[in-house]
């Protein structure tokens, strides 16, 4: 947990990984001793890693917010990581079936 918080994932997205709530996230963290973020901006570039793993959410056919919801984050992340990991958001509408 405290990898994968300290990698950028948000206190959500743990909680959301680990099938529990962000509250038992948070205390988990910070009884090991970990500085929790204040809520809102990042204070470093999110993680390219973690980048790669919207986009390919997002790119394996997912709306913006069934991505978010699959990746624990809100959808200005979705965004912000498919665009940072070199993919294109598709314009609104129904997904096309191929």
């Amino acid at each position: 947990m405290g990898r994968a918080y300290d990698s950028g994932l948000s206190l959500r997205g743990c909680a959301f990984h680990l099938g529990i709530t962000r509250a038992m996230v948070e205390r988990a963290l910070r009884e090991t001793g970990t500085v929790i973020r204040p809520p809102g901006r990042r204070r470093h570039p999110m993680p390219p890693e973690y980048a790669e793993r919207i986009r390919a959410a997002y790119d394996s056919g997912l709306t913006k917010e069934q991505t978010a919801a699959k990746i624990g984050c809100g959808l200005k992340t979705v965004v912000q990581g498919v665009r940072l990991a070199g993919g294109t958001m598709r314009p609104p509408g129904p997904v096309p079936r191929g």
